[in-house]
């Protein structure tokens, strides 16, 4: 596939920005820190650093910071990090983590990454690596290419991929909804990056986990999630509420849920 036809096919802006913010937002609680990742056990920390991604007291750039988490992490290492976000109940959720974590010099900004002009924000080759760690921040081959616009040094692209939940791929199958998008970024990314003569390097790792939630959050986690593609009428999310509750125990919903992270690492300066 060569370059122009990778830019047509991965195209994005189809969902609803407004319902989605609103379903991050909704999200934000879960994304309280009382402790940041160790870089001797967590994936991403330990590739920055061995692979040397980021020189000392350099600049990054976390695209779709949620929480805050990799932002946190870098600044208490001494780093400049400015984390990015659209969903403003998820920039809260971080300013507090970075007061409640004692890490004031970590930076936070509201904004849509797909939609940001980085030449009016000062952010053209303004960092040494630039990362977008799962996060539906980047969206298209625009919004990736971005990521290369922004950077001087490295950049970092992770996705979670072939992913599977027990209990909500049920519920959209019945809608007839893919919940969680599709693997096509990370095969977009890569072709594009061979294309412009980049020499990307992949790693996995596979992921499971177990969550427990009442029914309601459930239901309006996923109806949420539905409206970012369309709105349900009332009479699919009363069949969504009924589908949980048939699967419930003492009103709580269990869901096995299994993916592929998989993560893009190059540099733009070679």
């Amino acid at each position: 596939m060569d370059l122009s036809a990778i830019r047509t096919a991965w195209q994005g802006g189809k969902g609803d920005r407004k319902a989605s913010a609103e379903l991050w937002d909704s999200l934000s609680p879960r994304y309280r820190l009382d402790a940041l990742p160790d870089e001797g056990q967590d994936s991403l920390l330990k590739l920055i650093a061995g692979k040397g991604l980021l020189p000392k007291g350099g600049r990054a750039l976390d695209v779709g910071c949620g929480g805050g988490r990799y932002t946190l992490a870098l600044a208490r290492k001494g780093y400049a990090v400015t984390g990015l976000d659209f969903a403003p109940q998820m920039i809260a959720a971080a300013k507090e983590n970075a007061q409640r974590l004692d890490v004031p010099a970590a930076r936070f900004l509201q904004a849509d990454w797909e939609g940001l002009d980085l030449r009016e924000a000062g952010m053209e080759k303004a960092f040494d690596l630039v990362l977008a760690h799962m996060t539906p921040a980047v969206q298209s081959a625009a919004g990736f290419e971005k990521l290369m616009a922004a950077s001087r040094g490295a950049c970092i692209l992770t996705k979670l991929t072939r992913r599977s939940h027990a209990v909500q791929d049920g519920a959209f199958a019945q809608l007839g909804m893919r919940p969680f998008g599709n693997d096509d970024t990370i095969a977009y990314a890569f072709d594009l990056l061979w294309t412009l003569g980049y020499q990307p390097r992949v790693a996995y790792e596979a992921r499971q986990w177990l969550g427990r939630v009442p029914v309601e959050q459930m239901h309006q986690e996923i109806c949420r999630r539905a409206a970012v593609t369309r709105a349900l009428s009332p009479g699919e999310q009363d069949a969504v509420l009924r589908y949980l509750q048939g699967l419930a125990q003492d009103g709580m919903i269990e869901e096995t849920s299994r993916a592929t992270a998989v993560t893009l690492y190059w540099r733009v300066d070679e």
